[in-house]
């Protein structure tokens, strides 16, 4: 500190008697650079965590409603996906198909109470549900088959009404396609009409009530579900009876669920002799 300096010209410093030194530009620039990244970073890193705390609280709003959609889908109904089976039922939907087939004997005939145009109506005993109905498509390969399947799918799981079938569920692969339902006593009205000895039990009250139970029915479809369904097939064959005669409206294959607020064309459809 106290050498003698003299003759050293450009020398700068914090020192007595000489001038302060000025900083070369690269050395600014890199403090301005540094102090910009500073501020980037201040700026940009509030935002980023701000993102991520969003994302995932979006996250997990998403992950509850899913799961509160599928806990209602598995209280309203159980949803199953196994071995290529496709199910809605109030039972577990491949336990109840391996009941069915072992039940029906991989549907024989001698199980058979019926058969349409579609499918065939077979009588099964279930441990779960006692007697039931289970209706079997012809082919589920053939396109007016699935497309019959599809209109009582649609059509009966948005419906419930004491005059109208009930169905418990139904599946679909590439060996069986078949529905479940209620089963209905008597039978259809057609079969009791063409019985001498059945025919006489429908008393003139009693015709009257199986109109009424019809009415009941159509009158529900048409006002009170939304969207409406026209049933399209309503024949005497259709009309199912219960053990105390009370009718119950059957067979959607054919049925049009009506869009609201928009035109609605269909083809001619249904039976002769009760095409109205």
């Amino acid at each position: 500190m106290n050498a003698s300096l003299e003759g050293n010209k450009g020398l700068c410093g914090n020192v007595t008697g000489f001038q302060p030194c000025e900083r070369p530009s690269s050395m600014v620039k890199k403090h301005s650079m540094a102090k910009g990244h500073k501020l980037i970073l201040i700026t940009v890193l509030p935002i980023l965590g701000a993102l991520v705390l969003l994302c995932a609280f979006a996250g997990s709003l998403f992950m509850c409603d899913q799961r509160r959609r599928i806990g209602d889908v598995e209280r309203r109904d159980s949803i199953d996906k196994d071995d290529g089976l496709l199910s809605i039922s109030s039972l577990h939907g491949s336990s109840l198909y391996w009941d069915i087939l072992k039940a029906t004997e991989e549907f024989d005939a001698t199980f058979c109470i019926g058969k349409g145009g579609f499918g065939s109506v077979y009588k099964v005993n279930l441990p779960s549900l006692g007697n039931v109905a289970v209706k079997r498509l012809h082919s589920s390969l053939e396109i007016k088959h699935h497309k019959s399947f599809m209109n009582e799918v649609r059509a009966l799981t948005g419906i419930k009404h004491r005059n109208i079938v009930r169905l418990y569920g139904f599946h679909s692969n590439a060996q069986h396609s078949f529905l479940v339902y209620e089963y209905v006593e008597r039978g259809s009205l057609s079969s009791i009409l063409s019985n001498e000895v059945e025919s006489k039990k429908l008393d003139w009250l009693t015709r009257v009530n199986i109109i009424k139970g019809v009415a009941y029915a159509l009158s529900y479809m048409h006002h009170d579900c939304s969207p409406p369904i026209v049933h399209r097939d309503m024949s005497s064959s259709n009309v199912l009876l219960d053990s105390e005669f009370e009718a119950c409206v059957s067979d959607f294959g054919i049925a049009k669920i009506l869009k609201p607020d928009s035109s609605n064309c269909t083809a001619l459809a249904g039976t002769y002799g009760y095409v109205f």
